[in-house]
């Protein structure tokens, strides 16, 4: 990482503080570069036993009974961000007590704040590697030096054998270094593709050359202006708040991609990016824009006109405000651009307190509506990119290995992208060259990033409460009931499922990839090939059902209810022992949450589609823990005061490992988390 920052304010105040006037300048630059590594990656943190006698080309092993580790395509990463912040801020303060004591008093003292700002953020992202480039790499994918069969995983042995004589394992530091070159000689299998061809090995050269793996550049802009006017009326008994924004969007986006040589698609073209690479307008063109308006009010008791008994006092408010997020970049499966999330939230709730401020309690409702919220499940790229590129890279090449069913081949894949627009493979690059049987294809996933929304309403009750026995003794409550529900759920998702369904239904007992050496039109698939339809069946169709399973309703994941506890009393002079205790202070916590949904139970429907049942989901049990801590306070000489306190994080509560997810089907737990730590603090402070 690297982080450059500057920025400058000016601010001035006049007319005896009525008005006032800030200027703000910022410049950020961070560049940050990483490198994956051994034991990095997910799954792959293990260390392996070489156990082959033999290796693949027949010659004896000399690795034999080593211990190594494995890393597959290697991927390092760019990313390069220039922000640039610029702010005018300004406040006016009237009262209209200046002007008239009496009547004045009744329209009150208002404030006027307003604000001007422009940020604009320059980003360079991408990801680049290593392929093999020669004979050996071409034999694998020629003609696509892009292609996944020709980026290396990486084999390293970390020590000697541990085969005879009881070796002991004796691991040693991995320093190897992954860059681009040298050139080594390389065995390969060649084969004809008849089955009467055995085929054998031959050896050539192989030499790693850094590729591009795709990313982004863009310029993004946004130009926001606010006002808020804030007003005490009616001898400050009434409180409004007043607030109006505007907020527009400027956003320009270019992809990188894998460029090669037309000519030679071995050579890889440009690797590095950075920003003098991209000519961005200083504005550039509009991409979405918007106003939204927020207001309150709260409303007091007039205690200076009518006084209640028991000290009591109270209050009521309300407030309802409105917002979006001015995004820019987010498009849908056909490169389309996404209109922005937006949010209102409504709440209202009253304050009252008793006995001159021994008892206070506070009760109020919120709901939120939150729509077009960015979120993309998991399997989101796989469903709109994977199930039609996947087959078509194979397809279109069905006659370098059975010419007999190149014709099927290609009637499905007209199939496929008949419902799609006539330009969907080419948002990914999607390219194919050469004749049977060195027919070559490539695509490029990561032309473009689409995404997905979801829409929620969160509603919320929520209760607090403190109340003072004595001036030593303190204790508060608090009782929250909070549930969110999920709609709208990947609308995207949704029309491209619709879109493709029937298409999907007509080539589901196809073969994802090409079809065995002589198979003939009638032939059986056999069993180890893996279809169309299995493969869609694992990564959308069941993955999609589970997403959208809550649609609709309470989402179980979050937990409804939750209660906290604290009380806390100090010792001194005047307490009920009478200074013994003087300067000491104990206090306990307790926070109790509801049960947790882990998942819900699945089962197939007659059609083979999944069904979820919401009604009854896999729950975990309601958690309690709790806190405890002990103080002392005390002077010290030279008007010094010291105070220590050791704080017991988690002193109650369960340390068995608490369920995450479970597997749907019989509602074991799939993956767990550590509990709460139970912590212990001892902390001193001085103060002078």
């Amino acid at each position: 990482d690297s982080f450059h920052s500057f920025n400058v304010a000016f601010s001035q105040r006049g007319w005896n503080d009525r008005l006032g006037v800030e200027l703000v300048y910022d410049r950020q630059r961070v560049d940050r570069w990483s490198k994956n590594s051994f034991f990095g990656d997910a799954n792959s943190t293990h260390i392996f036993v070489d156990v082959n006698e033999v290796l693949p080309n027949g010659q004896p092993n000399p690795n034999v009974g080593r211990p190594f580790a494995s890393m597959n395509w290697p991927s390092w990463r760019k990313n390069f961000d220039d922000r640039e912040g610029k702010r005018a801020t300004g406040f006016a303060k009237y009262d209209f007590a200046d002007l008239n004591a009496g009547w004045g008093k009744w329209l009150g003292r208002h404030t006027l704040s307003a604000v001007y700002e422009e940020n604009a953020h320059d980003q360079v992202y991408y990801s680049y590697g290593l392929a093999a480039e020669g004979i050996a790499a071409e034999t694998s994918d020629a003609g696509n030096i892009n292609a996944s069969y020709r980026r290396p995983d990486y084999l390293v042995y970390m020590g000697p054998s541990i085969i005879g004589n009881n070796n002991p394992l004796r691991l040693e530091p991995i320093r190897t270094t992954f860059a681009a070159g040298p050139t080594i000689p390389m065995s390969y299998f060649v084969r004809q593709p008849i089955s009467s061809d055995p085929g054998h090995f031959e050896r050539g050269s192989t030499t790693m050359v850094e590729i591009n793996h795709g990313g982004q550049a863009s310029r993004e802009v946004i130009k926001s202006q606010a006002l808020v006017l804030q007003s005490y009326w009616l001898q400050e008994n009434v409180i409004t708040t007043l607030g109006w924004r505007r907020d527009e969007d400027y956003y320009a986006r270019e992809s990188i991609a894998f460029k090669a040589n037309p000519d030679d698609r071995n050579d890889p073209g440009q690797v590095h990016y950075d920003f003098n690479d991209f000519a961005f307008p200083a504005t550039p063109p509009p991409n979405v824009a918007a106003e939204t308006k927020s207001y309150g009010v709260v409303v007091r008791w007039p205690r200076n006109l009518v006084r209640l008994p028991a000290g009591t006092d109270f209050s009521v408010f309300y407030n309802n405000s409105a917002n979006f997020t001015p995004i820019g970049g987010r498009i849908d499966p056909y490169n389309n651009p996404l209109p922005p999330p937006k949010g209102e939230t409504r709440e209202y709730g009253l304050n009252l307190s008793a006995f001159d401020g021994k008892l206070v309690m506070r009760l109020n409702h919120f709901k939120t509506e939150m729509a077009g919220v960015s979120s993309a499940p998991s399997f989101f790229a796989s469903a709109i990119k994977s199930m039609i590129t996947t087959p078509a890279l194979s397809w279109v090449k069905e006659a370098n290995t059975n010419p007999t069913m190149a014709a099927q081949s290609k009637a499905d894949l007209d199939l496929l992208l008949s419902a799609l627009p006539s330009n969907y493979l080419d948002l990914y690059d999607f390219q194919t060259s050469g004749t049977a049987p060195n027919i070559v294809s490539s695509v490029n996933t990561s032309a473009i990033f689409p995404t997905d929304t979801l829409d929620y309403t969160a509603k919320c009750w929520e209760a607090d409460i403190t109340y003072n026995p004595t001036k030593h003794w303190r204790i508060l409550a608090n009782v929250a009931q909070q549930q969110t529900v999920q709609t709208n759920s990947y609308p995207n998702l949704k029309e491209f499922l619709a879109r493709m369904t029937p298409v999907w239904d007509q080539l589901k007992d196809r073969p994802l990839g090409n079809y065995p050496p002589d198979f003939m039109p009638g032939d059986t698939l056999p069993a180890s090939v893996l279809t169309y339809g299995q493969y869609l069946d694992t990564n959308t169709l069941v993955p999609y059902a589970s997403a959208i399973a809550t649609e609709g309703s309470a989402s179980a994941e979050q937990r409804e209810w939750r209660v906290n506890l604290v009380t806390k009393y100090s010792f001194g002079s005047d307490s009920i022992f009478r200074g013994a205790l003087n300067g000491w202070g104990i206090c306990a916590a307790v926070r109790w949450q509801s049960k947790l949904g882990l998942g819900y139970p699945s089962s197939r429907n007659p059609d083979g589609s999944v069904d979820f049942d919401i009604d009854h989901p896999f729950y975990a049990p309601a958690q309690t823990n709790g806190d405890v801590w002990l103080s002392y306070s005390r002077k010290l000489p030279h008007n010094i005061r010291w105070s220590v306190q050791l704080n017991v994080r988690n002193a109650i509560g369960s340390q068995d490992l608490v369920g995450v997810t479970v597997q749907s089907w019989n509602g074991e737990v799939a993956q767990y988390r550590l509990p709460p730590e139970r912590r212990w603090y001892l902390t001193n402070t001085f103060s002078f």
